[in-house]
């Protein structure tokens, strides 16, 4: 028979993993779920971790994901550890196709403390040969020697690009076997207009170019982001959950990051996960399309005149209170009209009405909290505008 990557791996496993057998999986799935798993770690450091997959990459391969899984934890526990600030980057890039072979190079890199040259060609030796190295590589010998061993298993090796004081790059190239007929659709955003924002200019335009793959019309959020209309969708990924700017007309689509409050009036997704992404696009998409005319009909038709005279009574005193920056009427004000909304069952506008209150009860001077009392105001401007309509329908 002839020898093949997997062959030769049938016939050694190292790694814990017994009798080893090709199966299909999906490679964005292992580099999102990787990814995803250190996010906490990463989050604790203040390090900014992200994946981005190139669109041309097969959703379907046949191959060995728990090896690339293993290996693919070892360089990322390892970047994290090593990196004090800044970010590490896990891409997955396609080196193109045939009918046979699915080529890709999967890198992990990062803005930490570097590896001197001398050290790099120790960094896979088993741990009896890695003797008097310094920085990176005593500690991730053992590590990172299994993993080396698992790339050759796959007719590959593990390359190392670093300077000191510059960071780290791993990568490894992988010939994996297309899984015929297993591609899906994925999520359908024909006809969506997208603003992506993000700390990190790669991966906007990823995101960008994924969202454009599903049907969408997507675009960079630059400073000079437009107000939007009420289609369109904002989408903040790994960013404050209630960072939506103040002049934002559209819908809002957020990551929350790791502390995303339980009840939020915005659609949560996970950061890490592209298909997250696109279908919590795509929920916000059908639940529009079902919704009724005015989503001011909440309101019982008895306290629609009742609750529109109050509001807008308070609205203003809220106005004059951003304009002024008046904390102890702009904190009673949110208290009051908080009340009103729990009256009238809008309960997730009162849970953001009152986290501003409370941000301005731990900091009177946070200009965020200014911020977001702003966007709420407006938010509320234009929920009035619809109830409006609606009690003058109704008399008419």
């Amino acid at each position: 028979m002839q020898e093949t990557p997997y062959t030769r791996i049938a016939d050694a496993s190292p790694g814990g993993i017994s009798d080893p057998k090709p199966q299909v999986f999906s490679p964005h799935e292992v580099v999102e779920s990787g990814t995803g798993s250190y996010a906490s770690m990463a989050s604790q450091k203040g390090l900014l971790l992200f994946s981005c997959v190139d669109v041309s990459v097969a959703q379907q391969v046949t191959g060995y994901p728990a090896y690339i899984q293993q290996i693919l934890n070892q360089l990322l526990g390892n970047a994290i550890k090593f990196t004090d600030s800044g970010h590490v980057i896990v891409r997955l890039r396609s080196l193109g196709k045939t009918d046979e072979l699915e080529r890709l190079t999967l890198q992990v890199v990062d803005t930490g403390s570097g590896i001197a040259k001398e050290d790099q060609t120790r960094l896979f030796l088993p741990a009896r040969d890695a003797h008097n190295s310094t920085n990176r590589a005593p500690g991730a010998d053992s590590g990172l020697a299994n993993c080396a061993r698992l790339a050759r298993l796959m007719n590959s090796e593990i390359r190392v690009t670093s300077q000191l004081g510059l960071g780290s790059s791993f990568s490894l190239d992988l010939a994996l076997t297309p899984a015929k007929g297993m591609a899906s659709e994925g999520p359908d955003l024909r006809g969506a207009r997208i603003y992506v924002r993000s700390p990190h200019r790669e991966l906007t335009n990823n995101v960008c170019l994924w969202l454009t793959r599903w049907g969408a019309t997507a675009t960079p959020a630059g400073p000079a982001m437009p107000r939007g209309s009420a289609s369109d969708i904002l989408i903040d990924l790994l960013s404050d959950p209630y960072a939506e700017p103040s002049a934002w007309t559209g819908r809002y689509l957020s990551t929350g990051g790791l502390a995303a409050p339980k009840a939020s009036r915005h659609e949560q997704i996970h950061g890490w996960d592209l298909n997250s992404i696109g279908l919590g696009v795509q929920r916000l998409m059908r639940a529009r399309a079902r919704r009724s005319p005015t989503a001011a009909s909440i309101i019982p038709a008895h306290y629609r005149d009742l609750f529109l005279s109050t509001m807008e009574s308070d609205l203003a005193t809220l106005e004059l209170a951003i304009a002024e920056r008046d904390v102890i009427r702009l904190r009673q004000t949110l208290h009051r009209m908080r009340g009103a909304l729990v009256m009238v069952k809008l309960n997730m506008l009162s849970i953001r009405f009152e986290s501003v209150e409370n941000k301005l009860k731990r900091n009177s001077r946070d200009e965020q909290a200014f911020q977001h009392a702003a966007g709420l105001a407006l938010e509320l401007r234009k929920f009035l505008i619809q109830i409006s309509a609606l009690v003058k329908s109704n008399h008419d």
